[in-house]
């Protein structure tokens, strides 16, 4: 081996070296942003809209749901005040595996 053959070697392990630098730098920027973003904590009671981003449906699919079939609802749900309506995740849940097809 020739010293030109000797220099390529070396400047490319230069360069195998810089590109680890790289994206060990974009792992730990990718980190650091995953530990900022913050944890969502599983909630018991969800509001309609947060119900319907749950099971896949609009609001105004629970609200139909509530509204017309005011004594029996397809999705139990809980009135807390005189217009507060909140859904309970097991009842989402509950819900949902009716729902899915054999």
């Amino acid at each position: 081996m020739n010293h030109a053959d000797t220099l390529r070697q070396m400047a490319d392990l230069i360069d195998e070296n810089e590109a680890q630098r790289i994206r060990i730098s974009v792992l730990e920027l990718e980190l650091q942003q995953a530990k900022s973003r913050p944890v969502k904590e599983e909630k018991e009671w969800y509001t309609p809209k947060e119900a319907a981003e749950y099971i896949g449906r609009s609001t105004s699919f629970l609200d139909k749901d509530h509204m017309e079939s005011n004594k029996s609802p397809e999705i139990p749900f809980t009135k807390q005040g005189s217009r507060t309506i909140r859904y309970r995740k097991s009842d989402l849940d509950t819900w949902l595996s009716s729902k899915q097809k054999a």
